[in-house]
């Protein structure tokens, strides 16, 4: 069982308005808009959800909060998850125009959702798009070895802090938590024709060098674009 990572969901208080900058600045488009006023994008290879933050809602904070998973069999990927985490918290996900079926909690708390029937997404790999994701990690190696397990993805690099997942499309690399707090998605890399004309049209910008830049959105989500990923 191969999994594909294709999912990125975030908490805003403003979805419409986080849209329209993504539309304008990264052409993402909108797939479904649900009742409460969440939005659920893409740009054409994942699904990006921006979910709108309200009381009694899931949101932790504003900005980025989980990710996920397709995979092509369900009963496996539960197996998997469950043996290699025997504690993890396993559950159903409210059929309500939600894409993913189930969720877990992986070592580091992050909510994980996995999909059997897909997040509805093209497939499109024509700039911009989603190729490379930094998730914060308490052991890089070990958080790096279930992911590699569980969804069959290929190791890239490791170092003493960071080690690089892929799943032939987009890679995530696993990176040392610093500090207090929680460990958290930290930013996603893109992939553009013109890197340095793109981060321009952002008002925080800033060379990270190889012709890469960050940039942040209207929320301060940190994105970085680069005409190239290693996936």
């Amino acid at each position: 069982m191969k999994g594909a990572f294709k999912h990125v969901a975030l908490f805003t208080e403003d979805p419409d308005r986080l849209l329209d900058f993504y539309q304008k600045n990264l052409g993402f488009s909108l797939i479904h808009r649900s009742p409460s006023g969440s939005l659920y994008t893409t740009d054409g290879l994942i699904m990006y959800a921006m979910l709108k933050k309200r009381e009694q809602s899931e949101a932790r904070w504003i900005g980025y909060d989980h990710f996920g998973f397709h995979v092509d069999n369900m009963a496996e990927a539960k197996k998997r998850v469950t043996e290699a985490l025997p504690d993890c918290q396993w559950g159903q996900r409210p059929q309500d125009g939600r894409y993913a079926e189930y969720r877990f909690l992986d070592m580091n708390g992050h909510p994980v959702d996995v999909s059997e029937q897909g997040f509805r997404t093209s497939g499109d790999l024509e700039p911009p798009t989603v190729r490379h994701v930094d998730i914060g990690a308490a052991d890089p190696v070990k958080t790096a070895t279930f992911y590699r397990n569980t969804f069959e993805l290929k190791e890239l690099s490791r170092s003493d802090n960071d080690v690089v997942l892929s799943d032939g499309t987009v890679s995530v690399t696993f990176v040392k938590h610093q500090g207090g707090g929680s460990c958290q998605l930290q930013s996603m890399g893109m992939e553009v024709k013109d890197p340095e004309a793109a981060a321009s049209a952002f008002p925080h910008h800033k060379s990270l060098g190889n012709d890469t830049f960050e940039v942040q959105d209207i929320d301060g989500n940190k994105l970085q674009l680069a005409k190239h990923w290693q996936v």
